[in-house]
């Protein structure tokens, strides 16, 4: 796995541009922030236009994710990769040697896309999967088709633990593991939560807690406060 880290991600879900000032306030010692335009109303592009002033200083991953993924609402994929291709704004930020914008593609997506070029480069674009429901006996292969993509920033997978054998399964899987791309991977609901907070530790890129304003994005997500005030996650983020 690589070195890379996104630390305590601060995950911004709200509904309108005051909401996401507001909730920004709260993610000042956020090491990184996601921002979730599924769930934004209004004009998305107004938004887009203005990130890089709000949050001139830190990573930000953006996600448009479809309900099937933890999205707010159904999105098809040919809308989801129509929407990354118009805005001029962000693929120039994106394009920016200088910038720190990324994006979260879904598998689905960019298996949907293969062969297609992305208007930002590789190494701002990551992968993720996601199963709300359970921890499937079809991880190494869940794996193996994030690891096929060309996606650079990072790997992420992400399942429910319903049993405390749930999260040894997802760990485990990245054991003896030598793709160099970082990797986030714990595990949500309440039996997973602990994992969100050792994770960092363990070798993994990024961990997500909600801010104050903001609804939580997964189930068993921590807030900020709390991540930013457990020694284990402490001592990952100096190391």
């Amino acid at each position: 796995m690589g070195k890379k880290t996104f630390g305590v991600i601060a995950s911004i879900a709200v509904s309108s541009r005051g909401n996401f000032t507001r909730a920004l306030a709260f993610a000042k010692k956020a090491t990184s922030i996601e921002v979730r335009l599924d769930t934004v109303g209004g004009s998305l592009d107004d938004l887009l236009n203005d990130l890089p002033l709000l949050i001139p200083d830190r990573p930000v991953i953006l996600t448009l994710r479809s309900a099937e993924q933890g999205g707010s609402r159904k999105i098809p994929l040919e809308t989801q990769w129509s929407f990354w291709q118009r805005n001029e704004a962000l693929i120039d930020a994106m394009n920016s040697e200088q910038g720190n914008f990324y994006v979260d593609w879904g598998l689905d997506l960019l298996e949907r896309f293969r062969g297609e070029r992305p208007p930002f480069p590789w190494d701002r674009i990551g992968c993720s999967w996601h199963d709300f429901a359970r921890t499937p006996a079809n991880l190494s292969s869940l794996l193996t088709r994030l690891q096929a993509t060309d996606a650079q920033a990072f790997l992420k997978l992400v399942t429910r633990a319903n049993t405390p054998d749930d999260i040894r399964t997802l760990l485990s899987v990245f054991k003896e593991q030598i793709d160099l791309r970082p990797v986030i991977a714990f595990a949500m609901g309440k039996r997973g939560r602990e994992s969100r907070f050792t994770c960092l530790r363990d070798g993994f890129s990024g961990t997500y807690g909600f801010v104050n304003g903001s609804a939580k994005t997964a189930p068993g997500q921590p807030s900020i406060d709390e991540l930013l005030a457990d020694p284990r996650v402490q001592e990952a983020l100096k190391s």
